[in-house]
């Protein structure tokens, strides 16, 4: 946007394209096209088109789709526990989660000190078990808006 800003244009635009799942979230932001004037080709017969600082330049980009869908990072809550919390909030957020919050539980005694700050529990929209069929052998698939909470323990 600065090159085009920087060649004069004054009225552009930005179009998102939400069209990437989550295996593609390397390519968030990656431009599409950019149309000045609604033209994408901006030679005609070998020539260079000539247009207007005022003309509309829109810059298409792509971004992940709204109903994106993520698998569930382990089947269950138990591979969580005992963790650092502040670690598996980054691993969550790195997963593709964008609603991940952390709860404090005000649970442990001073002798408890071994358990301050690790994960209690983890939900994902109030569940904790993200498997199901035989055995628990697949995964449950959430969206990046859903809530996910981290309980850990901390002092009373």
């Amino acid at each position: 946007m600065h090159t085009l800003e920087n060649k004069g244009f004054a009225n552009i635009q930005t179009e998102v394209i939400r069209d990437l799942d989550l295996a593609k979230k390397n390519d968030v932001g990656k431009v599409e096209k950019v149309t000045i004037s609604g033209d994408s080709e901006w030679t005609e017969n070998g020539q260079r088109k000539v247009y207007h600082v005022q003309d509309e330049v829109v810059v298409y980009y792509h971004a992940i789709a709204d109903n994106a869908a993520l698998e569930a990072p382990q089947g269950n809550a138990d591979a969580y526990k005992g963790q650092p919390y502040q670690l598996v909030v980054s691993a969550l957020h790195s997963a593709g989660f964008e609603n991940v919050v952390a709860v404090a539980l005000n649970d442990l005694e001073k002798d408890q000190s071994d358990l301050l700050d690790t994960v209690a529990n983890v939900t994902i929209n109030e569940e904790s078990d993200w498997s199901y069929g035989l055995f628990g052998a697949m995964r449950k698939t959430y969206h990046t808006e859903d809530k996910v909470i981290v309980f850990y323990h901390s002092s009373r």
